[in-house]
């Protein structure tokens, strides 16, 4: 028997069933076993992340029945000495934790926590109402500043549970006539903290400090923070993208008067930051016009959703002279692009998928700063209406629509041809929207914008020098 070359031989202390393993193969393997042991550390950290959550939800959702449960209990007892130190400590705190937990809107426990809000806002109203300040919740608002800091954190808490209800109140549920009821509730409660006049227990030495806290309060409303705009627009959208004054009651099963106190309850409470003593002083409202911009000037139809009676509130200057400067004071590009994130959130129908949201604030800004007669093709601006400014931001607003459509033309034209089913309400659609852009193309829109046109030519050639741009738009046409 031969001996192989000493530089050939391989010697294994591995046993003689062991086979040699190229570098290659090591590595291989190495790298496999590392890619192994990460995924078993990802996956331990993210069963330790499950459980914690789930050990969360569970321990709120134990501690939340419980406080419901004690609440009720308190609540029921006979002969309660409602002060506002017990509505505060005692009613408040706890309802307003177990009343925002998901828990409590549960199907099988969505009727006890709509019988607990009636419960603890008409206590909360009863209270605004009594003479007593010992008795009257908003006293703390002109208290000691703790007692201040507890009423703006509480009120705070309850506008923004009084916006999450108004959403609620959409065509699946305005059947429930408890909810419905719930929600005229809650929008009283609303106005009644948003507006200290309402408030039995004021002297004329209290006035002041009433109307600081009620102020700071409607900041917050003009704030994303609150969630007031974005639930005013989810409501105002379930009356459907072709309503009508006439149309509304059969499509969502309401009483004339609740619905009509709900619709404008919610306009009041959304356009509450532009009317404070603070907007007379020329504080800032570039968030509230941001929020108000966005969320309800790009509701389709907008205009039309709303009963007439309202829509004086929104053609007021002091609303839609902020909402047109708001192109001019923050990046146009910022603002557009909140709009198409908001588009791509919602799920649209055929006439919101057809028109861009930036189409549909065009043509609610039109609608809103004129006054038309379509049968007399006759008309003038709204008064006061600064109208370099509407100009500015319509163009602003034309020149954005018209790349969003350039954008979305190929897009547009595969659902055409794909849903042809769907053709007469496109055109319907298109039709509508064409008809809130009719003051534009009108005679007498044109010539009125001539006139200041002309009017700033001779005014820049009698002072031989250009106008400032506050000054222009400080000019308009009465």
């Amino acid at each position: 028997m031969s001996v192989p070359p000493s530089g050939h031989r391989q010697v294994s202390l591995r046993g003689s069933s062991a086979k040699e393993i190229t570098r290659d193969a090591l590595l291989q393997k190495v790298s496999e076993e590392r890619q192994l042991r990460s995924h078993l550390r990802r996956a331990a950290a993210a069963a330790l992340t499950v459980q914690r959550v789930w050990r969360r939800y569970h321990v709120m959702k134990k501690v939340s029945e419980q406080l419901h449960e004690e609440w009720e209990v308190l609540i029921n007892q006979p002969d309660i000495n409602l002060t506002n130190q017990w509505i505060s400590i005692k009613m408040l705190r706890p309802f307003l934790f177990f009343i925002t937990q998901p828990s409590s809107w549960y199907k099988g426990q969505q009727t006890k926590t709509v019988k607990s809000i009636s419960r603890c806002f008409r206590i909360i109203l009863n209270s605004i109402n009594s003479f007593d300040a010992s008795r009257n919740f908003c006293s703390f608002a002109v208290g000691s500043p703790e007692e201040r800091s507890i009423w703006l954190y509480q009120a705070k808490k309850l506008i923004s549970l009084c916006s999450c209800i108004l959403a609620r109140c959409d065509n699946s549920c305005c059947k429930d006539v408890n909810m419905v009821e719930i929600t005229a509730i809650t929008m009283r409660l609303a106005i009644s903290l948003t507006d200290c006049k309402t408030w039995k227990n004021l002297t004329s030495e209290n006035t002041r400090a009433a109307d600081a806290s009620v102020e700071s309060l409607i900041e917050f409303i003009g704030t994303r923070k609150s969630g007031t705009h974005s639930c005013v627009r989810r409501y105002i959208k379930c009356f459907g993208p072709h309503a009508t004054p006439g149309k509304i009651d059969s499509v969502i099963a309401i009483a004339p008067d609740d619905q009509l106190l709900i619709t404008a309850s919610a306009v009041t409470v959304a356009l509450r930051p532009f009317n404070t003593t603070r907007s007379d002083r020329g504080v800032d409202l570039t968030g509230a016009a941001k929020e108000y911009f966005t969320l309800i000037l790009t509701i389709p139809y907008l205009c039309k959703r709303l009963p007439p009676l309202l829509l004086p509130a929104l053609k007021h200057i002091s609303v839609l002279q902020p909402s047109l400067s708001i192109l001019l004071q923050i990046s146009k590009d910022k603002i557009f692009e909140e709009i198409a994130k908001l588009e791509q959130s919602e799920v649209s129908g055929a006439g919101a998928s057809t028109i861009p949201y930036c189409g549909w604030a065009l043509g609610n800004l039109v609608t809103l700063a004129t006054e038309h007669d379509d049968l007399s093709n006759s008309g003038c601006f709204i008064q006061g209406l600064d109208c370099c400014l509407y100009v500015d931001a319509i163009s602003s607003i034309s020149q954005n629509l018209l790349k969003c459509l350039e954008e979305s033309k190929g897009r547009l034209q595969q659902v055409d041809d794909s849903a042809t089913h769907d053709t007469s309400i496109t055109e319907e659609t298109r039709t509508l929207f064409m008809d809130l852009l009719k003051p534009i193309y009108q005679q007498w829109h044109l010539r009125k914008l001539l006139v200041l046109a002309k009017e700033y030519v001779s005014c820049k050639r009698e002072t031989n020098h250009e106008l400032t741009l506050r000054q222009v738009h400080f000019r308009s046409l009465k």
